[in-house]
């Protein structure tokens, strides 16, 4: 395929800045049932890639655009930065938005990180911050106390983003198993998350500016082991199906950023596509069958 044939409607909804995530969630649907070190390990572009790779793409960009699958973005150094820089770019036409599990109680590293993105969206930089409430994160081995700290500093540290005026939206999506007497059930869960909710104490203004959601798993990677074809639900990157309806996605062809490594460490950026005929899930990117690396020759 030509890159020139189908520039007219094509549109960059995904840039894949790191691989690797050491959440270890034990029902990912990115990451196999193995726990190999290449899973774990973070491999992130360089500031001085992602400036290269936006030289030449920044006019393709979507409205909205989203990181990949393949890491938790508060434990990568530069997401903020590739927000930023995509917004001034392109002058607010597109803006990314947040997609995480939230801050690690008592790890400074995704606690700053997590601050930062919460300024970007005070100040209209982010579109917005959507975060997933589970319990299966570090394969169950977070207790039960760690995981209600973590989120309620989570929602705490989102106050200044719920308190202002920015368009940015904020939703919660509690995610689990609709098999109710499971550990890792959608009742359990939603425990996590109101025990959050109380020990945050937000006010009444605040949390009506939440949008929180509740969704299953889908049957891949790790949790394909754990969760049956007929329980398997399609997981959008944004959890929020309100505000996807909301984005314009009348572009025929679907753009992701992707990059080649060796030995670990990021090397050439390659551009993939493919028809805009689905939502923009986990099954899209985890299944890579779909997507054809383009030549991008603009």
């Amino acid at each position: 395929m030509r890159f020139s044939d189908i520039k007219s409607s094509f549109k960059i909804d995904t840039f894949e800045l790191a691989k690797g995530c050491p959440e270890k969630c034990h029902h990912c649907g990115n990451f196999s049932e193995s726990n190999c070190r290449e899973d774990m390990m973070i491999r992130e572009l360089t500031r001085e890639q992602i400036d290269c790779a936006l030289e030449s793409l920044s006019h393709f960009f979507a409205p909205i655009v989203t990181t990949g699958i393949g890491s938790e973005v508060t434990r990568a150094d530069n997401f903020n930065y590739l927000a930023d820089r995509i917004f001034q770019l392109r002058q607010g036409q597109s803006r990314m938005v947040l997609v995480t599990h939230g801050i690690h109680s008592g790890d400074p590293k995704t606690i700053e990180s997590f601050r930062e993105s919460v300024e970007l969206a005070v100040n209209g930089v982010l579109a917005g911050i959507f975060v997933t409430v589970d319990q299966q994160r570090n394969r169950c081995r977070s207790n039960l106390e760690h995981n209600i700290n973590s989120y309620s500093e989570t929602l705490k540290l989102l106050r200044p983003v719920l308190a202002c005026k920015s368009d940015a939206r904020v939703s919660v999506s509690v995610q689990g198993d609709d098999q109710y007497d499971t550990m890792d059930g959608i009742d359990s869960a939603l425990n996590v998350f109101q025990e959050s909710l109380r020990a945050a104490t937000l006010t009444s203004r605040e949390f009506s500016r939440l949008h929180v959601n509740l969704r299953g798993y889908c049957s891949k990677g790790r949790a394909k082991v754990f969760v049956p074809d007929d329980r398997s639900v399609v997981c959008t990157v944004i959890p929020d199906s309100d505000f996807e309806r909301t984005i314009d996605r009348s572009y025929q062809w679907r753009g992701w950023v992707d990059f080649f490594e060796e030995d670990f460490v990021p090397q050439s950026i390659v551009v993939k596509t493919r028809k805009n005929d689905s939502t923009r899930s986990y099954d899209d990117l985890a299944e890579k069958d779909g997507w054809e690396e383009i030549e991008f020759d603009v």
